[in-house]
């Protein structure tokens, strides 16, 4: 007796999987969050491996973001931006580069508001 050849298979797969759910994983959460962001333009179903995270919750409030479908901006810094965070993160005042952008904005918003004030509110 011989088994007849496996060919119904074929028929009830797909021709192109619809969605593939792609393992994002990282030694940091820094890395974590730009591995994702990289990716989630061309495929939005992603598994984040916190487990791989010595310090998952660090990655948390981003990875929200980027569930709700925000959170993601590509910025293009001069090569003077980026030394001048790298050169924060050396210092040990920040943990990563988001915190030195959020500080940065944090300076700038008082001049924001002056701005705005001062232009009638198109600032």
């Amino acid at each position: 007796m011989t088994a007849a050849p496996n060919s119904y298979i074929s028929r009830h797969l797909p021709l192109r999987l619809p969605r593939v759910c792609v393992a994002v994983t990282g030694s940091d959460p820094v890395e974590l969050i730009e591995k994702a962001e990289g990716l989630i333009r061309d495929n939005t179903f992603l598994e984040f491996r916190l487990d791989y995270l010595s310090r998952p919750a660090l990655a948390l409030r981003k990875l929200v973001k980027i569930a709700e479908g925000g959170g993601i901006m590509m910025i293009h810094l001069k090569a003077d931006q980026e030394d001048r965070i790298a050169e924060a993160l050396r210092s040990g005042a920040y943990k990563s580069p988001d915190e030195v952008i959020d500080r940065a904005l944090e300076v700038l918003h008082p001049d924001d508001e002056w701005l705005r004030a001062s232009n009638g509110g198109t600032a």
